[in-house]
């Protein structure tokens, strides 16, 4: 450098004094050639002047210069080593005639100064003086004007040097190092060329703006020379000093003095100087102070001590120089206090104002950490270095941070990261080491990462994050390791092995820092106990009244309330993030059920999430899969996701669920589900396909609002090949008469929201019967509504209903008993076969109102066929009303209206039922295929009851009942022996009132005395009428006749339902003014009376007086009723008399009655 300052005065020199010998009237542009041809004999490189030159004398001389280059070193990046706008050059003319130079000012307009060292070393300046062929001058001054002019053979002095925006570069092909000062502007004043020198300026170092101030004393062939040095970056209080001695002026001249640094906000200032932002741990002040010894191979830094905030670290650096740069640096702290570094972030940190967000707005974007621009990063790989920094303690958060040490090398262009430890509290221990080095021009780690703790429920709070919702049992051992690769562009995280408890976790992670992150996770574990780590449900202390959830207000007016509103929070994750996932798990224990085989393999990129697939083999008998994808780029929401599921166990599902089991898993057989949802935020469409039970249901439609009052509208169909076999899977023991029933299939269309449904166009086939209609159904808080109006064919009931099982057999109940001698034995034995006490339950609930209405077009059970039957049924308040029943029944119209309502366990049931106009010719011919009565009938019945098993409903029965009607009956002479009305009897009295007294049919004399009576007026219809009335379950009637032709047979009979008894008398009375012509009393259990009795007129008469009175038609058909042979016109003989036994009469009246 000294060279290139002689060859530079020496330039100025000569081109100063060429101009004052010549007059100033020249035209000095005609000598640039001479100019230049001169500088390339002296310097070895073309001088170049583009611009002119002026040169005036007075008042002062003064030169100017514009457009001037001079070459670089052959070789080097930039051609020029030095370019200028102008050069304006000062002379003091006086002291030209004294014999001296005095420059009064030197102006160096927009210099580019560009110094390099060549890939070979060649450097810019080495310049060589070719006119003496000497490094510098030959002649040699005196002691006083070389003092002066540094052996040019002037006295010059420099008053001031002004440049003005200049720009130095600095560029080692060698190390691939550029640095580069812009901006530089400066006064230096000089008052030889031997000093002292005052120096003073501005530019921008590394794009920091700088400011300089440089002192040094005059150069003295013998003893030290003081150099002071001051630098500051613009605005800040940031400063640099150096004060100290280069003891000689030879290239074994060491440097030794004091430097000393301080800043008042480091962040600050590097927010100031570089735009950049620091983590705020750096938000402190800077003191650093040292004392310096260096040379031109060896530097050295003793009692450096440095202090940040309130944390001082003191050590040393030491380094050789040449022939390679080596340092050792040392550095520890005894004790530092963290707290002050951490805390203050925390209460700094201010709550986002979310007031301003609406349902239509978008979520502010999250903040990603602002990139660092490395240009191209590069470590000195002329330089090695060891570090070796300790921290003895240091504390934070009420914790101790013990022995942290950080050990490394430079070596090669390569930093070595060989140990970074520390022991942490609650046994916790933490290691990373690994290999900082250039990559692509950026720099890159990499290393190994170890964490250990045998207490992390410790570690975690030391580090401020609270666990209070854990048990205390979890959080003990933890180790975690991985390999790390880090750049500012992209951190990889491989091999990682954890182990948190009794769970192993492995996998990696990649993070990329772009505009938006993107990550890539996958993570495995073995088994992981949620319930471990799950706190028990609290109950809450204050729930709110309505059921609806209650809101939690902040105690401060300017918290803003944060709802979870489904679009913000996606909004949230697609602003913040691109990730790539993929979770396993082998086992997850959640609510006491393992979860097996679990794994999510998912994506979430340009603002859409795309589910590959995510499945769990097996939970608590159920296995799910599904894949789907949300696609937001648009201005709404898409969803789209397939599913399938499976049960393989549903016992234990139940068990799980709380699902009552009415199946058993045997029963159900497979169970799936399968099905595709696509759904924006507002609107979903389903497509759902499920079997169980041999059975499958399937969904189609859309459901509207489903994140807030779901609507939808859907189309139902169950189906089933055979729905005996559905049936026999519901109730195992059922058995039908049918072996087959059909097919099931039920279509109906949904629409509605949760409260209010409507289920419409029901088209539904079960086995043989076909069903259509609709139904609406409306729930609130108090009362729910239920409507229903259902159109079917034909019922064919017995194909439904079991066998029958077969009648108790009692043919020889009469002898039996009546042998026995025990009638209270009996009695009970009829007794509890036919009532029971089990509890019935009958129960109409309270919480809904229904109006059910149903028409068929029959009904059909055994030889009983309802037509056309039409139900009208409404629950209110826990009633339930039959307000209409109707149906034909054997050409008769079937009426009945009903109320049962409970009370406590029992229920109160009201009843009016009538039957008009019944044609008894079609029921006698339907019911026993004999065409033996005819004549129109009718029956009405009003009847109570309360109770709530058979035994007390009977008991509690009350009401009346009347019969109306004619009874013609049909019977030839050959079939007079043929009780028909009997066995007809028999079976209407046990269709109407069911087989619980088929017994009541065998009361012999009502059905005795109409045959008696059909026989007598076989061509005339006969009256029918009686009242019947009920009383707790006894039903009496005085008035039961049957009248024609002036006989009239009537029956007065008690009836003892509970206790399954019963008292009757019947008379049959020809002529009202004779004693009746038969008479018969019964008594005892009804299906087989006890205590029989019959008298009357015609008994007393005797055989004889039988066979005198013919013409009687009653007398005529008595003998053969009484068992006798066959009259006289058929036999044409005269049998002997003989005399009639009440006894034989008793069994000749019952004889066609057994069963």
């Amino acid at each position: 450098m000294r060279k290139f300052l002689y060859a530079s005065l020496g330039l100025v020199a000569l081109v100063i004094a060429g101009l004052l010998v010549g007059p100033s009237l020249f035209d000095w542009n005609s000598y640039k050639p001479q100019i230049a041809s001169a500088a390339k004999d002296m310097l070895g490189r073309e001088l170049r002047i583009a611009g002119d030159i002026q040169l005036s004398v007075l008042p002062s001389p003064a030169l100017s210069v514009k457009s001037v280059s001079f070459d670089n070193v052959s070789g080097a990046d930039n051609s020029e080593m030095l370019a200028l706008d102008e050069v304006e050059i000062n002379v003091d003319i006086s002291s030209l005639l004294q014999g001296k130079v005095v420059i009064k000012s030197v102006r160096l307009v927009r210099p580019m100064i560009s110094l390099e060292v060549t890939k070979d070393g060649r450097s810019s300046w080495d310049i060589k003086f070719l006119a003496s062929n000497t490094d510098a001058p030959t002649s040699k001054p005196t002691a006083s004007s070389s003092e002066s002019s540094g052996g040019l053979g002037f006295d010059i002095s420099l008053e001031s040097v002004k440049i003005e925006d200049a720009t130095i570069t600095y560029i080692d092909a060698r190390s691939e190092q550029r640095e580069e000062i812009s901006n530089l502007t400066t006064e230096i004043m000089a008052a030889s060329l031997y000093g002292p020198f005052e120096m003073e300026g501005a530019a921008t170092v590394r794009e920091i703006p700088t400011e300089f101030q440089i002192s040094v004393g005059k150069i003295k062939p013998t003893g030290p020379l003081p150099v002071e040095l001051t630098l500051s970056v613009r605005n800040t209080k940031a400063q640099v000093k150096f004060k100290g001695n280069l003891n000689e002026l030879t290239p074994d001249a060491i440097l030794e003095g004091t430097v000393e640094a301080k800043a008042t906000d480091i962040a600050r200032l590097a927010k100031q100087a570089t735009g950049a932002t620091l983590p705020f741990q750096l938000a402190k002040s800077l003191n650093m102070k040292a004392e310096v010894t260096a040379s031109a191979t060896t530097v050295g830094m003793n009692n450096l001590s440095l202090r940040l905030g309130e944390i001082s670290f003191s050590g040393a650096i030491h380094g050789v120089l040449s022939p390679k740069a080596e340092i050792d640096i040392v550095m520890n702290a005894n004790k530092i206090d963290l707290e002050p570094y951490f805390k203050k972030q925390i209460a700094e940190t201010t709550v986002p104002n979310y007031s301003k967000l609406n349902s239509k707005s978008v979520s502010p974007k999250i903040p990603t950490p602002v990139a660092t621009t490395f240009g191209h990063f590069a470590l000195p790989k002329d330089i090695a270095a060891r570090f070796d920094l300790g921290i003895q303690m240091a504390t934070y958060n009420g914790g101790i941070i013990r022995d942290t040490v950080v050990q490394g090398a430079l070596q090669n262009g390569v930093l070595r990261i060989e140990r970074l430890s520390a022991a942490l509290p609650s046994s916790s221990d933490f290691k990373v080491s690994g290999i900082l080095a250039p990559a692509e021009g950026v720099p890159q780690f990499v290393g190994v990462i170890t964490l250990k703790s045998d207490n992390l429920r410790g570690l975690t709070n030391w580090l401020g994050v609270s666990q209070s919702i854990l048990p205390k049992s979890r959080l003990r051992n933890f180790s975690y390791t991985s390999k790390l690769r880090a750049t500012p562009k992209k951190v990889e995280i491989t091999a990682i092995g954890m182990q948190l408890d009794a769970s192993k976790f492995s996998g990696g992670m990649i993070a990329e820092f772009r505009p938006k992150p993107g990550i890539g996770l996958r993570l495995e574990v073995d088994k992981l106990n949620l319930d471990a780590y799950l706190s028990k449900p609290r109950k809450p202390q204050n729930p709110s009244s309505n059921g609806t959830p209650t809101t939690i207000k902040s105690s401060s007016p300017s918290t803003p309330q944060i709802t979870n509103n489904p679009a913000m929070i996606l909004q949230k994750a697609f602003n913040f993030v691109d990730a790539n996932i993929e979770l396993g798990a082998d086992q997850i224990i959640f609510m006491g059920e393992t979860a097996r085989n679990t794994t999510l393999n998912a994506t979430m990129f340009e603002r859409k999430i795309a589910i590959h697939q995510a499945s769990i083999a097996d939970f608590s008998g159920v296995g799910v899969s599904f894949a789907g994808s949300l696609d937001a780029t648009g201005d709404t929401p898409k969803i789209g996701v397939n599913f399938k599921t499976s049960v393989h166990n549903f016992k234990h599902l139940a068990r799980f669920t709380g699902i009552p089991t009415i199946l058993s898993s045997r029963s159900l057989g497979k169970v799936s589900s399968e099905g595709r949802i696509d759904a924006t935020l507002t609107k979903a469409a389903v497509e759902v396909s499920a079997r169980a039970a041999g059975a499958q249901i399937k969904i189609d439609g859309t459901i509207e609002d489903y994140l807030a009052e779901p609507k939808f509208n859907l189309n139902t169909a169950i189906t089933h090949p055979e729905l005996k076999t559905a049936l026999r899977k519901l109730a195992p023991s059922y058995r039908a008469a049918a072996s087959n029933f059909g097919p099931l299939a039920v279509r109906a269309r949904l629409h509605g929201t949760t409260k209010n449904i409507s289920v419409q166009k029901i088209d539904a086939k079960v086995g043989p019967v076909t069903i259509a209609g609709r139904a609406t159904f409306s729930a609130s808080q108090k009362r729910s509504n239920l409507t229903a109006d259902l159109k079917t064919g034909e019922v064919l009931l017995d194909l439904f209903l079991q066998p029958s099982l077969k009648p108790i057999d009692t043919s020889g109940s009469m002898n039996s008993h009546v042998a026995s001698g025990s009638t209270s034995n009996r009695r009970k034995t009829a007794d509890e076969r036919k009532w029971s006490n089990e509890t019935i339950g009958i129960s109409v609930p309270t919480n809904i109102e229904a109006d059910l209405k149903l028409e068929m077009v029959a009904l059909t059970a055994d030889k009983f066929r309802l037509k056309q039957p039409r139900l009208h049924a409404v629950i209110n308040s826990g009633r339930l009303a039959i307000k209409s029943f109707k149906a034909k029944i054997f050409d008769g119209q079937l009426k009945a209206i009903a109320t049962v309502e409970p009370r406590g366990k029992s229920a109160a049931i009201t009843a009016e039922v009538s039957l008009e106009h019944l044609n008894t010719r079609n029921a006698v011919q339907t019911l026993i295929g004999e065409d033996r009565v005819t004549g129109p009938l009718s029956i009405a019945a009003k009847l109570t009851t309360v109770g709530h098993s058979e035994r007390t409903f009977i008991s509690a029965l009350n009401g009346n009942a009347t019969v109306q009607g004619q009874a013609q009956f049909l019977l030839t002479k050959e079939e007079r022996n043929t009780l028909g009305f009997a066995a007809v009897g028999s079976t209407l009295l046990s269709t109407f009132l069911g087989n619980k007294v088929n017994a009541l049919s065998k009361i012999a004399p009502i059905s005795q005395l109409l045959a008696t009576l059909d026989q007598a007026f076989g061509r005339n219809p006969a009256n029918v009428s009686g009242q019947i009335q009920i009383l707790n379950g006894v039903a009496q009637t005085n008035n039961l006749t049957i009248s024609s032709q002036g006989n009239v047979a009537t029956t007065k009979t008690t009836i003892d339902i509970p206790r399954w008894q019963f008292v009757s008398s019947t008379e049959l009375v020809d002529n009202p003014k004779k004693e009746p012509l038969v008479t018969f009393d019964a008594s005892g259990p009804l299906e087989a009376p006890s205590k029989t009795k019959v008298g009357g007129r015609l008994l007393r008469s005797g055989a004889s007086k039988v066979q005198q009175q013919i013409t009687n038609p009653i007398q005529k058909l008595l003998p053969r009723i009484l068992g006798g042979g066959s009259s006289p016109q058929s036999s044409g003989a005269t049998e002997p008399r003989k005399k009639i036994d009440p006894g034989d009469l008793l069994q000749g009246i019952f004889k066609n009655l057994k069963p």
